[in-house]
C-alpha cells in the first residue's frame, strides 16, 4: 500500500480496515478459544473397534450448541498441534451435557488415537446413564475451539423426516434426531413419522451408538412419533452371514490384552470378557426392538419415493456421509420435487 501517491492516501482506509477486522477475529477466537479450555476437564478415549473411537469431553465450558455442530478438537497426547474438524454427536441436553465424537481412524491423529496402549477399554456410557463414564489410564486433556456450523433448518416443523447417514456420518444425524428426541418429550411437535436409514460395512457398527439409538427411538415412540431405523450392511450381499462379513474384512479387536487393533488376512474374533459380552447382549437387544437390518446398499431412488407416500406434509431430509450416497440423495430429491409437494433437503459433507 505504500506504492500509493500522496494525493490518493485515502484509498489505504480500504486496506486498514480488512485488516483491522481480521485481527479483531483473531482476537475474538483466541479469547473464545481461552475460555472454553480453562476449566481442567478430562477426556475419555475408547476404541471401539477397528476403525472407530469413541471420544467424549467431560467438563468442557462449551455447554450450548446446535445439532450438527462442529469443533476443532485437539488433543496434545496423541498429537502436538494438532486440530481436528469433529462433529459432535451429542445434544446439551444428552450425556450430562458432554461432548461426545466419533472418529475414523485414517492417518497421524485419528491412527494414534485408535492404537494407542493408553487409551480406555471402558465402555462410554450412553446417553440415559446416570453418572459419568469412568476411564483408568484412558484420560487425557483435550482443547476445544469451537463451535461452529450447525442445523439451520428446524426439523421439528416437518410432517416427515428422513435421516441418511453412511458410516461416521452418523455423528451428524445422531444429534439431529437426539434434539428431536428430547423436544418431543417436553412439547407437542409437528413431526408425525421419522425414519433413519444408516449404511454400515458390517451391521455390527450399530454398537457404536446403540444405546443412544434406543433411547432416542423410545422417546419419540412414547410421544406417538412414529420412527423407525434401517440399517443396510453393505458388506453383505445376502449370501453370507455376518460372521462370515467379519472373517473376510480381516479385521480384528482385541482389548483387553493392550487396547489394540489390528487388521490381518484372516482374522479371528476373540472373547473379551464381561464388558465385551454385555455390549454385545445390549446390541443384539437393540437390534431386535426397533432396527431393521437388511443387507445390500441403501437404493435411494426406492427409499425417498416410500417415505413421501407416508407424508401428509412437507418432507425434510438431511443427509451425510459419502460422496455417492449424498449425491444419489439430491438426484432423487431432485426428481421427486413436485408443485404439490415440498422437500427440504440439507447435505453436510465429509470435506474439510
Amino acid at each position: 500500500m505504500y506504492h500509493l501517491p500522496s494525493t490518493a492516501l485515502e484509498t489505504r482506509t480500504y486496506i486498514w480496515v480488512p485488516i483491522a477486522l481480521y485481527l479483531f477475529d483473531r482476537l475474538v477466537r483466541t479469547a473464545r478459544l481461552v475460555w472454553n479450555n480453562s476449566r481442567s476437564g478430562s477426556t475419555t478415549v475408547v476404541p471401539i473397534d477397528c476403525e472407530v473411537t469413541k471420544i467424549r469431553v467431560q467438563g468442557s465450558r462449551v455447554r450450548k450448541w446446535a445439532p450438527g455442530s462442529f469443533v476443532l478438537l485437539s488433543m496434545p497426547h496423541y498429537g502436538i498441534a494438532q486440530s481436528h474438524p469433529a462433529t459432535i454427536a451429542s445434544t446439551p441436553e444428552s450425556h450430562e451435557g458432554d461432548l461426545v465424537f466419533l472418529l475414523k481412524a485414517r492417518n497421524g491423529f485419528t491412527k494414534n488415537l485408535l492404537s494407542s496402549p493408553g487409551v480406555s477399554n471402558t465402555t462410554l456410557v450412553a446417553a440415559s446413564e446416570k453418572g459419568k463414564a469412568q476411564s483408568p489410564g484412558g484420560s487425557h486433556r483435550a482443547f476445544i475451539d469451537g463451535p461452529y456450523g450447525g442445523m439451520q433448518g428446524d426439523f421439528a416443523a416437518f410432517d416427515t423426516v428422513l435421516l441418511v447417514a453412511g458410516s461416521t456420518g452418523i455423528t451428524f444425524v445422531l444429534s439431529i434426531l437426539l434434539d428431536l428426541a428430547a423436544r418431543a418429550g417436553k412439547q407437542k411437535l409437528p413431526l408425525r413419522h421419522l425414519e433413519l436409514v444408516w449404511a454400515v460395512k458390517r451391521s455390527q457398527h450399530l454398537s457404536w451408538f446403540s444405546e443412544e439409538l434406543e433411547a432416542a427411538f423410545s422417546s419419540l415412540q412414547a410421544a406417538g412419533i412414529e420412527a423407525s431405523l434401517r440399517v443396510f450392511d453393505t458388506g453383505n450381499d445376502g449370501s453370507t452371514d455376518s460372521a462370515d462379513s467379519s472373517s473376510r474384512s480381516g479385521c480384528s479387536c482385541n482389548l483387553s490384552d493392550g487396547q489394540a487393533c489390528y487388521c490381518a488376512d484372516k482374522a479371528t474374533i476373540t472373547p473379551r470378557g464381561d464388558a465385551h459380552e454385555s455390549a454385545e447382549i445390549a446390541r443384539n437387544e437393540t437390534k431386535r426392538q426397533f432396527a431393521k437390518v437388511v443387507p445390500g446398499r441403501p437404493i435411494m431412488s426406492l427409499i425417498i419415493p416410500e417415505v413421501l407416500l407416508r407424508a401428509q406434509g412437507e418432507l425434510g431430509v438431511a443427509v451425510c456421509g459419502p460422496l455417492g450416497l449424498s449425491t444419489a440423495v439430491r438426484s432423487t430429491v431432485a426428481r421427486s420435487i413436485t408443485a404439490k409437494q415440498a422437500i427440504y433437503l440439507h447435505v453436510e459433507g465429509f470435506g474439510w
